[in-house]
């Protein structure tokens, strides 16, 4: 649900014009919804931002950082609200299928 509401919240300030060049000034309730979608902390600094919005956007597995596209999010969120999951459960799931083919399967 974070994520339709990070989307939703894209999509609404489309139509605002951009930030200043050299920086993006946030009021306190978007911070509180920044915080409310990216979790308790995500706005106490342009780092901790960064680091929120990467964890949202991609998945990582070791070392390796898989990352996702706006629509691929979008269809992720679909196909866990279909089969009743949260997305990090989906994403776990699709973990355990990689898993399943590399160590169980022989990995081809």
């Amino acid at each position: 649900m974070r994520l339709m509401a990070l989307a939703a919240e894209i999509e609404k300030g489309a139509s605002s014009p951009p930030a200043p060049a050299g920086g993006l000034m946030l009021d306190a309730q978007t911070c509180r919804q920044l915080d409310d979608i990216l979790g308790l902390g995500a706005t106490l600094s342009a780092t901790h931002l960064v680091k929120a919005v990467d964890r949202l956007g991609s998945m990582r597995i070791g070392d390796i950082r898989i990352p996702f596209t706006p629509g691929q999010l979008s269809e992720l969120q679909h196909r866990a609200q279909k089969r009743g999951r949260t997305v990090e459960a989906e994403m776990r799931a699709a973990v355990a299928r990689i898993e399943e083919e590399i160590f169980y399967k022989g990995g081809g």
